[in-house]
């Protein structure tokens, strides 16, 4: 799913990376084993949970940090806050 945010802007995957823990991009599979882990027996308790399956994106703000910033310098446009 991030293929395209991470290969079309010069550089995002390498800054993005810097921001992973885990320092790595998550394989579809990761994201496949909390969902059986979810669909079996051990969480039928759980209920009304949000699970960010990110190695710690999120947690270390990698989200779309800098994004803007980065797509401006890209079309050549003066810095603007």
């Amino acid at each position: 799913m991030t293929h395209d945010f991470l290969t079309l802007i010069p550089g995002m995957r390498d800054h993005q990376l810097e921001k992973i823990p885990l320092g790595r991009i998550g394989e579809p599979g990761e994201v496949a084993d909390v969902v059986v882990l979810l669909w079996s027996d051990l969480m039928r308790y759980v209920t009304g949970q949000n699970l960010v399956i990110d190695g710690g994106m999120l947690l270390h703000g990698a989200g779309s940090d800098g994004l803007l910033f980065r797509i401006r310098e890209m079309l050549g446009q003066s810095k603007r806050t």
